[in-house]
């Protein structure tokens, strides 16, 4: 039943649950940070049906810092005050996949990342997308 008269409606707004978004795509190497958009020497890759991406963009994106120890060819992740360790070709404990070196770049699985991060990973299959929300 619609009321006779003018309805008045109010709206409010709040901020979105997720302040940063990253955007890859599979053979792409362009990153779209937020509103900006980033060009990469390297693109995304899949590898044993696991989307990897390169690290160092990503962790910068969302306001975090990457570091490379060469000799014992860990990464550390460090993002919100998390720390994440990950070693080049051994699983990551509690995941199937370990990070791997092509072409001179870390790669890392995405989704473990993401959702260690406390991050909402999508992947558009259509497009070999990869959407990270933060």
């Amino acid at each position: 039943i619609m009321p006779e008269g003018a309805v008045k409606v109010s709206v409010t707004t709040e901020k979105a649950t997720y302040d940063t978004r990253v955007v890859l795509q599979i053979g792409n190497q362009n990153v779209v940070v937020g509103d900006k958009t980033l060009r990469n020497d390297v693109t995304p890759v899949i590898v044993n049906n696991r989307t990897m991406v390169p690290i160092r963009v990503i962790t910068e994106g969302l306001g975090g810092k990457a570091d490379w120890d060469e000799a014992t060819r860990t990464v550390t992740l460090t993002i919100d005050g998390k720390v994440l360790t990950m070693t080049v070709d051994k699983t990551i404990p509690g995941f199937d996949a370990a990070p791997v070196i092509l072409n001179n770049r870390t790669y890392v699985p995405i989704r473990y990342i993401g959702e260690a991060l406390g991050a909402h990973v999508e992947w558009i299959a259509d497009t070999q997308q990869i959407v990270i929300e933060k």
